[in-house]
């Protein structure tokens, strides 16, 4: 539903923009956007869902994070104590085969009702950044760009060996294709998160659990999921031994691109946003603390210099990115 208004939209040669979306059947957590002929095909995996639901549920059990909620104080507050990250511990124990105990992995699940409750809110708001990140590349014109370029490959958030064989068959030098690569990461991600704190701006939530909340959650459930994804996209290149900057910006390059970002584009709009927007950046510290290889915010994070989108490419990207028709057309 959210996504529907982007049929409108389209590009400067007069192409409509298009795209079908859908979750495939498979444990290996990754997401994607590919191009099939004319259209922009969108994806998550099952096994990315099923992490983020985890993730959402550890973040519920820290009585430090959204005390509004519930009983909050009555939760455990426990450090991870499974070996693997909150996200990745469930994963990984399914593929090996093995079962849940329920008296040694209770301390991963809130034990108050409605925080449980809010902490699928907070995976449906993290996952919905996935989307919109995804659609993003249709809709900035990413996919486009790369067809253009001679990369026939999806972008895919856990690398796909396929998008290394392309970029080692195209024209492009490799340090000028990682450049272009990683500033389409930072704009989709920017794109999402724009787009994620909109909808509570404008009153567009249609998930009538998440409307109910207060909008103060409601941003700093919004905020949080996007800098949370950030690192569990890192996760994710870890569990498949994909880590490298060939193709993503490094995850704290990511987080830090996505506070500036905030910063920025609604300091002006919302009022009290920036002492707001430390409390979020401090609640996600409070949970760095705690897991290990998570990167903290820092004062004054800002975007690195091959954060910004190459000039080349964003003059491509002017001409390839989905906007909505002239008045003369739309009527």
């Amino acid at each position: 539903m959210l996504a529907a208004r982007t049929r409108e939209l389209i590009n400067a040669h007069g192409a409509p923009f298009k795209f079908d979306c859908g979750y495939v059947d498979t444990a290996v957590p990754n997401a994607f956007a590919d191009l099939h002929e004319s259209s922009h095909v969108l994806g998550i995996h099952q096994g990315l869902v099923i992490t983020i639901i985890e993730f959402a549920l550890y973040v519920f059990t820290q009585a430090d994070q959204f005390p509004q909620i519930g009983d909050a104080a009555g939760e455990d507050s426990t450090a991870p104590q499974f070996g693997s990250a909150p996200g990745i511990f469930l994963l990984a124990k399914t593929m090996r085969g093995e079962t849940i105990d329920n008296e040694t992995d209770r301390h991963r699940v809130p034990k108050d009702a409605d925080r449980h409750v809010a902490a699928i809110y907070l995976a449906m708001i993290m996952r919905r950044f996935v989307w919109l990140h995804e659609l993003a590349h249709g809709v900035n014109g990413h996919m486009l760009l790369l067809k253009d370029l001679g990369v026939r490959a999806a972008l895919n958030e856990v690398p796909n060996p396929a998008m290394l064989v392309s970029l080692k068959k195209s024209s492009l030098p490799a340090d000028e294709a990682r450049r272009i690569l990683h500033a389409l990461e930072l704009d989709a991600d920017a794109s999402a998160l724009r787009t994620l704190c909109r909808i509570q701006l404008m009153g567009g939530e249609n998930i009538e659990g998440i409307a109910t909340l207060d909008f103060r959650t409601r941003m700093e459930m919004s905020l949080l999921a996007a800098y949370l994804m950030a690192w569990l996209f890192d996760e994710y290149q870890r569990f498949g031994h994909t880590l490298h900057d060939e193709t993503h910006p490094f995850p704290r390059e990511r987080l830090a691109h996505l506070v500036s970002f905030a910063s920025r584009e609604f300091d002006q709009e919302v009022d009290g946003f920036a002492p707001f927007h430390e409390e979020v950046c401090a609640s996600f510290n409070r949970l760095a603390a705690k897991i290990s290889g998570m990167h903290r915010i820092e004062a004054g994070m800002g975007v690195r210099k091959n954060g910004a989108m190459p000039e080349n490419v964003g003059e491509l990207l002017a001409s390839l990115a989905f906007t909505p028709p002239p008045p003369e057309i739309a009527s």
